[in-house]
């Protein structure tokens, strides 16, 4: 699989995190793709950065190899449980929750 780099949640950390990837050349925004259940948001980052965005958390997971996971600390519980399946040895996972441990 291709570097494909995947944020759950795209919020305005995840979407610093993002826009950093592409100005430093780390990633393309081919290479991003970010779920997001606010459809405004979602909108506002493919119009504003070219990224594709879905309102499903497990398209991000099967689709991407590392996955960062941008969401409220509340919430890192629930996700990681509909992220369980998914999830292999081969995947990176990353959380910016502060506070939380992903060892789920």
């Amino acid at each position: 699989m291709a570097k494909k780099i995947g944020f759950i949640g795209a919020g305005n950390m995840a979407e610093a995190l993002m826009r950093a990837m592409i100005e430093s050349g780390e990633a393309t925004p081919a290479e991003i793709i970010a779920s997001e259940i606010v459809e405004k948001r979602r909108e506002y980052i493919t119009n504003t950065m070219k990224i594709a965005t879905v309102p499903d958390n497990t398209i991000v997971a099967r689709e991407s190899n590392v996955i960062v996971l941008a969401v409220k600390p509340d919430t890192i519980a629930t996700v990681l449980t509909e992220l369980k399946p998914i999830l292999t040895p081969d995947h990176l996972l990353i959380s910016i929750a502060a506070g939380v441990k992903i060892s789920h």
